[in-house]
């Protein structure tokens, strides 16, 4: 969860556009579609995503929109604390054309 915070906090103040992937976090990780790890490093980096706050703001894969209610979502993820949990390594972006995916080999963990 601390995690989390950390990489909302880095995107504060972000103004994006495009059509977003609606997630939900989800409390435990028996619920989540996915589990997600943040990473700084662009190199171990799967899936690069930049946070959008509109739905109407992102088109494309990477731009992500959390959603207060689980059935608004896309996807069920949570947040984990180790690197070896993860289905799934995300960095951050701050400009919707850096969206996207880092490591093709990834692409059956976000189910779009």
């Amino acid at each position: 969860m601390k995690k989390w915070i950390t990489v909302l906090a880095l995107c504060a103040g972000c103004r994006l556009s495009g059509f977003a992937q609606k997630f939900f976090e989800v409390p435990t990780a028996d619920r989540a579609q996915v589990k997600v790890f943040y990473v700084e490093d662009e190199s171990v980096c799967d899936l690069k995503v930049v946070f959008v706050y509109e739905e109407s703001q992102a088109t494309k894969i990477g731009l992500w929109m959390e959603v207060n209610e689980e059935s608004q979502a896309n996807i069920k993820v949570i947040f984990v604390d180790e690197e070896s949990q993860a289905d799934l390594k995300v960095c951050l972006g701050t400009n919707p054309s850096e969206a996207g995916w880092l490591k093709e080999d990834k692409k059956s963990f976000v189910p779009f």
